[in-house]
């Protein structure tokens, strides 16, 4: 049985507009979080999906995710992605920059081989390398072990940070990254929708994280913000989960279907 949208995504005007953006996020968003990273792989719905909404609307997929990650699991080139926050974007199937950054792969080189020599040997601690940033899983760390654990890695950036001037630390759900400063989602989308042509085009922002507020404070009157998880007051809708998430998706594209309106997109 087809669920009705909810009633804020149903009423949205942007929704049967001659042109339509849809920015979605993807870890937790897209698909569930899982307890390794490389194993958040999209099934064979959740790309047919992405595929017939790319035919019905601008669809750009924004991740913290590096290149090479996302391009292998998404590699329809009529989906746009934006990578590692948005240190780089693929448009019709090439990849170029996007924020433009100073060089900071020697630096984070220095950083995660200190990282790998304290907690290499750390069960459940996962030190991924992007290129431009560093990412520190510990979501199969032992709960009751965590504090300590962020405590040791805390004191370690903080000191790297203090002689590496350009970068920040950002906190997400059982992982911490340090990546350059200024390169974030909110800018990343702006700067998208400016070199796609949709500045103007009503735009719908979905994600679960603290990143993906970047979008949604970067949005414009009549683009919506839609939260998957928690309710905290970033978003104007809020969604359960994943799978709630998705029939959204579903929704959107049968009323892009049934109106006729995506064809012109």
């Amino acid at each position: 049985m087809r669920k009705r949208l909810p009633p804020g995504i149903r009423d949205w005007l942007g929704l049967r507009s001659r042109r339509l953006a849809l920015a979605l996020d993807y870890d937790g968003t897209l698909v569930p979080i899982t307890q390794r990273p490389q194993e958040a792989h999209p099934d064979r719905e959740l790309l047919n999906l992405l595929h017939e909404l790319a035919q019905e609307a601008v669809v750009v997929i924004l991740t913290g995710r590096d290149r090479r990650a996302i391009e292998s699991w998404l590699p329809d080139p009529i989906i746009t992605i934006v990578a590692t926050h948005g240190a780089e974007w693929r448009q019709d199937g090439l990849w170029k920059p996007l924020l433009v950054i100073r060089e900071t792969h020697a630096p984070l080189k220095v950083l995660t081989k200190k990282l790998e020599e304290s907690f290499g040997d750390t069960s459940g601690v996962i030190i991924e390398s992007k290129g431009i940033s560093v990412a520190f899983h510990y979501r199969l760390v032992n709960p009751y072990r965590r504090s300590d654990l962020l405590s040791r890695f805390e004191e370690i950036v903080s000191q790297w940070l203090q002689d590496n001037e350009g970068f920040e630390l950002l906190k997400g759900k059982c992982v911490r990254e340090i990546r350059p400063q200024g390169v974030d989602k909110g800018r990343a989308l702006q700067r998208v929708r400016e070199r796609l042509g949709a500045s103007d085009v009503p735009l719908l922002a979905m994600g679960d994280d603290r990143t993906d507020q970047d979008m949604f404070r970067c949005l414009s009157d009549g683009d919506l913000s839609i939260l998957i998880g928690p309710r905290d007051g970033s978003a104007a809708v809020h969604l359960k989960d994943v799978w709630e998430a998705r029939e959204v998706l579903k929704g959107i594209l049968r009323i892009r279907q049934k109106s006729g309106v995506g064809s012109q997109k």
